[in-house]
């Protein structure tokens, strides 16, 4: 059974709805919080119940193509600190990080195999991305 796909996204990283159902998928995130004051939400994604990541969190919005998923996920490293791009498997819960670490991911949309992106909250630093 395929999934339906969904492209374009009206969700903002702090603005979002906690849970989707698309098909046989439920898409949820729990424990929602931000990192700092005014920043964009972020918290534990689950699939069908099942939690992606031992101690990873995730932002939104995200994008669906097929069994695809694309969405920010918020990392931390020594002196470095926010979102890089990440590709999970709804079926298998498998994850592929794309990219480097970025201040945002605000994700646009999927067009000719290419994801697009803004790195600011005003959305003029346009990136895309291939997959």
């Amino acid at each position: 059974m395929q999934v339906e796909t969904n492209l374009r996204t009206p969700d903002t990283p702090w603005d979002f709805a906690e849970q989707k159902q698309i098909g046989v998928y439920r898409i949820e995130y729990k424990d929602l919080r931000e990192f700092s004051q005014g920043s964009p939400l972020i918290g534990f994604l689950y699939i069908n119940n099942e939690q992606i990541g031992k101690d990873e969190l995730f932002g939104a919005p995200f994008l669906l193509n097929e069994y695809d998923l694309y969405i920010p996920r918020y990392v931390r490293r020594f002196c470095k600190a926010g979102f890089v791009l990440c590709k999970i498997d709804i079926r298998t819960g498998s994850m592929d990080n794309i990219g480097e670490i970025r201040p945002l991911i605000y994700l646009h949309g999927l067009d000719d195999r290419k994801i697009v992106y803004y790195t600011d909250y005003d959305k003029s630093k346009e990136e895309t991305c291939f997959f």
